[in-house]
């Protein structure tokens, strides 16, 4: 799948989405706050308009 095709990414995606060398940056940002997640089912989703808007990052 390719990363612009959902509008929601898991850590993986979301982590190379926003060329993260450390997944734990994202786990940090989730406990402090800073990020939203979502959870469906079991696992965090990040949606990419949040990210986009975030970080002001222009794809």
């Amino acid at each position: 799948m390719k990363i612009l095709e959902s509008e929601f990414l898991d850590m993986k995606e979301a982590q190379s989405y926003l060329s993260l060398k450390s997944h734990k940056t994202l786990y940090n940002w989730v406990s402090q706050g800073r990020i939203n997640v979502y959870k469906m089912g079991r696992y965090n989703r990040f949606k990419v308009s949040d990210l986009d808007k975030m970080f002001k990052l222009k794809r």
